[in-house]
């Protein structure tokens, strides 16, 4: 299966996901019967309900509730068992458990001081609850990406013993196989056509903006696409050996399937070693008066100082985050590196696609002798409808653009000559379109000082078709890709923010600078190949500098995967999307200034959590040092901390101004 660790990973989410919905149910339910008795029990309503049963029944309920639900919590961090790392959970457990023990020398000691064993469960409802929002929202917006980024068929035509081509899977393709490839089909292997001709698109591996004409005994390559005309190609390679298969088999071997490093996970050891130190200075200042008065108020300052609001402040930024994204249609595949693109030094963007439409349009139509434009232009539509070049593509739409509706005209001897042009009889007339030295091969009269201002170096980057109608030249029309009109915009609104641009493109070098030079003179590298594209990414890293790829090809791929910030933008191929670490749904470049000021402000929402957070934990930290923390009292302190945080976090979602201010900017 393509890459499998993708397929891997949407398993991991979904059983992640049940998996702690089962223990954020069954820690609300423990959380429900012990507050309520601890309602009880504080108002002294009904009298019944005494100090001893709730000692007891929050024993029998937390120890196999904190044992389910926190071993996951220990699991992750025992060395032998997964990787050892220092995270904001070690001091959040090593609090739970230091409650927990202290709560169960309490119960069986019958000791008058208080329990926190519901402080102990809600605790960890909490966090269950925060860290199943920001699954269940990545497993949405996983679901909006895999939609964006099916596959192609893995079905095949190949020629068996009885010379019938017959369907079969893409793995039992074997060297010196015979595959039918039918117009607009991708080539699923390396290989070489063995009659006939056609163009083949290799935009989506090279960058190449136009169709390449492609003869008999020529070699095609696995993830290009035929265009023209029905071929039969002869297998070189497998599917993993292709030139494609390779590309997808150097992504897979960089997956690394690691836990990340959360943004609050750099304080573990600090408030691990504060939490400590604080709670052992207050055992130490009221041991000379009472060992059991001073235990209960050095387990009170350790709960107290639980890291639990800041435990749950990247969880709850996160849901909102990926929300309010999926709104604007970015979708973040990784909310912790959307995170580092405010950190952004250098971005580097493919061109064919990315910087410009990547698909072909008409820029200008010029008709002569003495034909009209309501005559020629819908003939050469109809005509170019019936093929799968781009450049047909383009010329259809132009003319439904200006006639809305194409007449319906009957198409004679229709023959298509790759990297020619296209030949048909219509009412008794052969009609001709294609390049003007062809039709000058087939008499037609073309001005030799059109010819040579079309190859002048000003317009290399233009394509000029030519049509003939009964003999006569009677249409010039000019295509180009054109530059998207929101590029300028945003290479303002990066260099306003000082980040460095490079264009890496394997079109021409003089097509590639032009479009370097329309967008202020940035640096710009042409010709380059996948692995070329990713050594350039690579080495900006290794230099120091963090760095984002913006491409939408197969051939961007690679260094979408490499670099630390990974951006598909609109319609872009499959892998390039699986690769990415943020797709951008709408077509263009206008999301990426939002994408900046959504990750600055979800940054700075974060601090603020993290400092919320403790300084509610400094305000309550003398009452729990003076022993004036009630199980009822602390349960009041948890939720309003959580509260805080959680209506901090929401006020992304309501951050309106950002597109505003990103449109005022750029």
């Amino acid at each position: 299966m393509i890459l499998t660790h993708i397929h891997q990973e949407i398993k991991q989410i979904a059983n992640l996901e049940k998996s702690l919905l089962l223990r954020l149910v069954v820690s609300g339910i423990g959380v429900l019967f012990l507050t309520w008795i601890s309602v009880l029990i504080q108002f002294g309503k009904p009298p019944s309900f005494s100090q001893e049963l709730y000692y007891w029944a929050g024993l029998t309920l937390t120890t196999p509730i904190l044992y389910f639900t926190g071993l996951p919590f220990l699991r992750s961090h025992i060395p032998g068992i997964s990787p050892l790392r220092l995270s904001i959970d070690i001091p959040l457990m090593v609090a739970l458990i230091s409650s927990y023990f202290y709560s169960l020398y309490i119960t069986l000691l019958f000791s008058d001081n208080y329990a926190y064993f519901d402080s102990i469960l809600m605790i960890v409802f909490i966090v269950y609850a925060s860290r199943y929002l920001e699954v269940f929202c990545q497993r949405r917006v996983g679901r909006l990406v895999r939609n964006l980024s099916k596959l192609p068929s893995e079905q095949v035509k190949i020629m068996k013993a009885d010379d019938q081509f017959h369907a079969s899977q893409l793995k039992d393709i074997k060297v010196g196989d015979k595959l039918y490839i039918s117009p607009g089909e991708c080539f699923p292997v390396d290989g070489f056509i063995c009659d006939s001709d056609t163009s083949v698109d290799e935009s989506m591996l090279t960058g190449e903006a136009h169709a390449i004409p492609k003869f008999a005994n020529e070699k095609v390559r696995a993830g290009t696409y035929n265009l023209d005309k029905a071929v039969t190609i002869q297998a070189t390679s497998i599917f993993s050996t292709s030139y494609f298969g390779k590309i997808l088999a150097s992504i897979q071997s960089k997956h690394i399937n690691i836990q990340p490093q959360l943004p609050c996970d750099h304080i573990a050891l600090w408030h691990l070693l504060i939490s400590f130190t604080l709670a052992g200075a207050v055992y130490c200042w009221w041991l000379p008066f009472d060992n059991a008065y001073a235990l209960f108020c050095a387990i009170g300052v350790l709960l107290t100082t639980c890291p639990c609001a800041i435990a749950i402040s990247y969880p709850l930024v996160t849901a909102s985050l990926l929300e309010v994204c999926a709104k604007k249609g970015i979708l973040i595949s990784n909310p912790l590196v959307f995170l580092k693109l405010a950190e952004v030094e250098q971005i580097l963007f493919d061109k064919t696609g990315t910087l410009t439409e990547g698909n072909l349009v008409v820029n200008e139509v010029e008709y002569c002798n003495q034909a009209e434009k309501k005559e020629v232009l819908p003939l050469i539509a109809v005509i170019e409808k019936n093929t799968h070049h781009p450049i047909a593509h383009a010329i259809v739409q132009y003319a439904i653009q200006q006639f809305v509706q194409l007449p319906d005209i009957e198409i004679h001897r229709l023959c298509v000559f790759p990297g020619n042009g296209i030949r048909a009889m219509v009412e008794g007339k052969f009609i001709l379109i294609g390049s003007a030295r062809w039709l000058r091969k087939n008499g037609i009269f073309v001005p030799t000082d059109v010819i040579e201002a079309e190859e002048e170096p000003s317009h290399r980057d233009h394509i000029f078709v030519h049509c003939a109608i009964g003999g006569i030249e009677v249409a010039r029309i000019q295509l180009k890709d054109k530059l998207r009109q929101d590029a300028s915009d945003v290479v303002r609104f990066l260099r306003q923010r000082n980040i460095e641009m490079r264009v890496l493109s394997g079109d021409r070098p003089v097509i590639v600078n032009a479009i370097a030079k329309q967008l202020g003179a940035i640096a710009a590298t042409a010709q380059a190949l996948p692995q070329e594209k990713e050594a350039q990414v690579a080495s900006l890293q290794d230099q120091g500098y963090v760095t984002a790829m913006v491409g939408d090809g197969l051939n961007d791929a690679p260094a979408l995967k490499r670099a630390d910030i990974g951006i598909a933008i609109g319609a872009s191929n499959p892998i390039s999307v699986l690769c990415a670490d943020i797709t951008l749904q709408i077509p263009g470049l206008k999301l990426i200034p939002e994408c900046f000021l959504l990750s600055i402000k979800a940054r700075k929402i974060l601090k603020q959590n993290y400092t919320l957070a403790l300084a509610f934990n400094l305000i309550m930290l003398p009452f729990a040092a003076f022993g004036q923390l009630s199980t009822l009292i602390m349960l009041i302190g948890i939720c309003l901390s959580t509260l805080m945080v959680m209506a901090n976090a929401a006020r992304l979602k309501f951050t309106s101004s950002v597109s505003s201010k990103a449109s005022h900017t750029v």
